[in-house]
């Protein structure tokens, strides 16, 4: 069975539009071998968030999406009635990315980072206090 994209037509008045990573990058080969000139890159078409662990403020992302219909043989149609079965075609994709900027960076350096280094001495000097008494 096919895997990596996602049928939204339920969403679209029952058209056949299904979204997937971009080149179908983790899409089952069914789904991307029929189509010429894909090249599926991790780098290059994953989704992502890379979090700060202690604050959970993001540091980076990137939202990536390909737009896809589904195209059916249809005796009518000249481009279409020499297809043997359907296919899912890109249409587009989407690449939203952000980074966290010079300026951001710093003050999250200096406020947030400052603060937990000296929570941590704070502590220290807490046990050494604890530790003479």
């Amino acid at each position: 069975s096919s895997y990596g994209v996602l049928d939204i037509g339920k969403c679209k008045e029952g058209k056949p539009v299904y979204i997937s990573l971009p080149h179908f990058l983790h899409a089952s080969p069914d789904v991307s071998e029929p189509i010429e000139g894909l090249h599926p890159n991790e780098d290059e078409h994953r989704t992502y968030l890379d979090v700060e662990p202690i604050t959970g403020f993001t540091l980076q992302f990137a939202k990536r999406l390909q737009v896809n219909i589904l195209v059916k043989p249809a005796r009518k149609i000249e481009a279409l009635k020499n297809l043997k079965r359907p296919y899912i075609v890109p249409i587009l994709w989407l690449n939203e990315t952000g980074t966290i900027g010079d300026e951001k960076a710093e003050m999250f350096k200096t406020q947030v980072t400052g603060k937990i280094k000296l929570l941590g001495m704070v502590e220290m000097a807490l046990l050494g206090i604890g530790v003479v008494m």
